[in-house]
């Protein structure tokens, strides 16, 4: 039985997703250069800030649909 043609776009996704965050994370700590003031702890702020910015766009669409 072939399972149904919205798999295939899951996976497309899904290993989209992968390898923007593989190369995400290479430019975080191999290629972009290492802040003078704060040094390598200003690196933690390429993942983390985007983490907590959706974390609040995802808490905002719950919310607004359970007001609707």
């Amino acid at each position: 039985m072939k399972p149904p043609a919205r798999y295939s776009w899951m996976d497309l996704i899904g290993g989209l997703t992968f390898l923007t965050m593989l190369t995400g994370l290479y430019l975080i700590f191999l290629y972009v250069p290492t802040e003078q003031k704060m040094g390598i702890v200003q690196r933690l702020f390429y993942v983390h800030l985007p983490a907590a910015w959706t974390s609040f766009l995802a808490f905002f669409i719950v919310a607004l649909s359970s007001l609707l």
